[in-house]
């Protein structure tokens, strides 16, 4: 039973320090799991100019950019600029 413990606990240790030296490694294996889920989102600008990030495409001929979210991931606004 010790040696199992042990053996796992090496195992472990292993796994910690392949991961530390290749984060990649921790991004597949979230993927292999199902834990490495995202979200797709579309931004673009419409004619007036405004910008829009939505989860659907834009109508069809208005140029956009497709980027993907981890759903771990926190989006905040950009901090307003104080104009003085």
């Amino acid at each position: 039973m010790k040696k199992l413990l042990t053996l796992l606990l090496l195992i472990a240790i292993a796994v910690g320090v392949a991961a530390y030296f290749n984060p990649k490694l921790l991004t597949w294996l979230r993927h292999r799991s199902g834990t490495d889920q995202s979200s797709t989102v579309y931004k673009w600008q419409d004619k007036s100019g405004v910008w829009h990030v939505t989860d659907e495409p834009p109508p069809k001929g208005t140029p956009y950019q497709k980027q993907e979210y981890l759903n771990n991931t926190n989006v905040l606004p950009a901090p307003k600029q104080d104009r003085r």
